[in-house]
């Protein structure tokens, strides 16, 4: 279980980044 949760938080936390990252951009 602890592999598969620190696999999944980083995908996550990227998906997050690549989304949220360039709509602060647009939105700033």
């Amino acid at each position: 279980m602890a592999v598969e949760s620190q696999g999944r938080h980083p995908l996550v936390l990227g998906l997050l980044l690549c989304v949220l990252g360039p709509v602060l951009c647009h939105a700033g």
